[in-house]
């Protein structure tokens, strides 16, 4: 008894529970390609981010339309310090963007929210009679049950 109270009272030491810190950057400028969007969008809010601090890494996409720059910071550094710093930094780069451009939003990514599991299931598609086959094979309640026989429309 004393060894299960014990247990349900054990602090959890190895095993801490971690939320990587990491901040998205999405910017979209309306009809523009994606070597637009890496020349003057992409390119210039990297340059601005790029000394903000505690910043592990960047990784950056540039696609029709749309810019999407994620920072990764180091797991010390407090996320809503980092997403107040990001912010800073994007409203003095802000006019180096083109005036049609929206103005960049910032998300906070929550690692809780992301997918534990990916599953993917893949029926084989069955052909028309097999469907027809199975359908007429099962019998309503009070009806004897029918035999099945394997048949062929085609001659």
């Amino acid at each position: 008894m004393v060894g299960a109270v014990s247990y349900t009272r054990l602090s959890l030491r190895q095993f801490p529970e971690v939320d990587k810190p990491i901040i998205s950057v999405t910017t979209s400028l309306e009809g523009a390609s994606p070597q637009i969007i890496e020349a003057q969008i992409t390119r210039p809010l990297e340059e601005a981010l790029g000394g903000v601090e505690g910043l592990d890494y960047i990784a950056s996409r540039s696609e029709t339309e749309n810019s999407v720059i994620k920072l990764y910071f180091k797991v010390d550094r407090n996320i809503d310090l980092a997403a107040a710093d990001v912010r800073d930094r994007l409203q003095k780069v802000r006019n180096k963007l083109p005036d049609e451009a929206d103005d960049p939003l910032i998300k906070k990514t929550d690692a809780d929210a992301l997918p534990m599991i990916y599953l993917s299931i893949r029926l084989q598609p069955l052909t028309w009679p097999q469907r027809l086959s199975d359908k007429t094979s099962k019998s309503p309640r009070g009806v004897s049950p029918v035999k099945k026989e394997n048949f062929s429309l085609l001659p």
